[in-house]
């Protein structure tokens, strides 16, 4: 799917003619569209890669941070009855 975009998106970008071989533009020129292609498509799964783990970074902080607010909840005084689990207070 991204690379069909990133196809159409830089198809006509450099070079006004299509498909592997031109009379008017040399193998460079070529070349320069097949890099610049896999360049937006290095780009764009560097992206990818990268949101994805800024998401796990921030997955991981809010999972410590419960942690240690279950941690500070325990110990500020509230204790539980072990004695008798039945009794209400």
């Amino acid at each position: 799917m991204a690379a069909r975009t990133i196809q159409l998106g830089f198809a006509s970008a450099h070079v006004p003619c299509s498909g592997s071989s031109c009379p008017y533009h040399g193998g460079e020129t070529m070349w320069y569209r097949r890099a610049s292609r896999y360049r937006a498509e290095r780009n764009f799964w560097l992206s990818l890669f990268t949101l994805v783990l800024w998401l796990l970074v921030y997955k991981i902080y809010s999972l410590n941070d419960r942690i240690m607010k279950l941690k500070q909840g325990s110990g500020d005084g509230k204790k539980t009855n072990k004695s008798n689990p039945d009794k209400d207070d």
